[in-house]
C-alpha cells in the first residue's frame, strides 16, 4: 500500500517492501527584521513568513524489499544536486504551500553484501520550502 512519496520516491508497506518516512520534523518561523533607534531600544518589525523545512529520515534496505539500494539513493541525490522541485505527500496529505527542494542529505550506510554492494541505508532528508512565484 502507498503511504506517500517525494517525487518518483514512493513511501510503501506492502508484502514486498516496507519504506517508510521516519520521526518527520516540519518547522518554520516568522520573518522579523531589528531596527536600531538612538537611545531606545530595537524595534521589531515582521517582514513576512520564512521558508519551511521538513526534514524526516529514511530506511532503504533489501532487507525491507528495495532491490537495489544504491539506485533508490541516486534518485534522491539527483534530486538535490539537480535542484528539482518536489510535492511532499504523506497519506492524503500534500504537505507545505507548494512544493519543496531537497537541500541536504546525511547516508549512514549500514550493511553490504558479500561483493560489497550496499544492500541496508538510513537516509536523513532535509526539505526547504519552495514557494509559488
Amino acid at each position: 500500500m502507498e503511504i506517500g512519496s517525494l517525487g518518483d520516491v514512493v513511501f510503501e508497506v506492502s508484502e514486498d517492501e516496507i519504506k517508510t518516512v521516519r520521526e518527520p520534523q516540519w518547522s518554520g518561523k516568522g520573518g522579523w527584521q531589528q531596527h536600531k533607534r538612538h537611545l531606545n531600544m530595537p524595534l521589531p518589525e515582521f517582514v513576512g513568513p520564512e521558508l519551511d523545512s521538513f526534514k524526516f529520515n529514511i530506511r532503504i534496505s533489501s532487507f525491507l524489499g528495495t532491490e537495489k539500494v544504491i539506485d533508490e539513493l541516486a534518485t534522491l541525490l539527483g534530486y538535490e544536486r539537480d535542484g528539482v522541485i518536489l510535492p511532499l505527500v504523506l497519506g492524503e496529505k500534500i504537505y507545505g504551500r507548494y512544493r519543496w527542494t531537497l537541500t541536504s542529505h546525511t547516508i549512514k550506510m549500514e550493511h553490504f553484501d558479500g561483493e560489497g554492494n550496499l544492500i541496508g541505508a538510513d537516509v536523513s532528508i532535509t526539505l526547504t520550502e519552495y514557494p509559488r512565484k
